[in-house]
């Protein structure tokens, strides 16, 4: 897959999975940590959340972040397939801890194993600070492009 934007790399972050807190509840303002994480410029950073969110959130997110609106009403896993085509899309990665996403997915498998490979982890300590885990393919695709500039 080639990229749009060769020296950018991009994370599509699931907004309703990483507002999760540890006890399952929807704690918004949690995006911000996760944006946090992503501090490189070359990084672009996209949130895909539900159409019915607040305004107030909408212009934070937007501050900080591509904002990629999606009406859930009639499916509820539509969120889910959006990150998946933008990650496709965009040949980046996406930011779930929704261990089975690919399965939102038609694609064959080896597509499916690829979405696999592209998503990146957390967990959430005590206090829902999270800590990325990044797949393998991760580094070496960050190698690849900075050997090509």
């Amino acid at each position: 897959m080639n990229k749009l934007i060769p020296e950018e790399e991009y994370v599509i972050f699931d907004g309703r999975n990483i507002a999760r807190n540890s006890d399952g509840n929807a704690d918004w303002n949690q995006i911000f940590q996760f944006l946090d994480l992503f501090p490189d410029e070359r990084i672009v950073k996209v949130v895909v959340m539900p159409c019915w969110i607040e305004i107030d959130l909408i212009k934070k997110i937007k501050n900080l972040a591509t904002l990629q609106l999606v009406d859930v009403s009639k499916d509820k896993e539509w969120d889910d397939r959006v990150v998946l085509a933008l990650c496709q899309f965009f040949d980046g990665f996406y930011v779930s801890n929704d261990l089975k996403m690919y399965k939102h997915s038609n694609s064959d498998k080896d597509q499916k194993k690829w979405f696999q490979s592209r998503r990146i982890g957390y967990i959430l300590d005590d206090e829902n600070k999270p800590t990325l885990i990044f797949p393998e393919c991760w580094r070496k695709e960050i190698i690849e492009k900075e050997v090509r500039k």
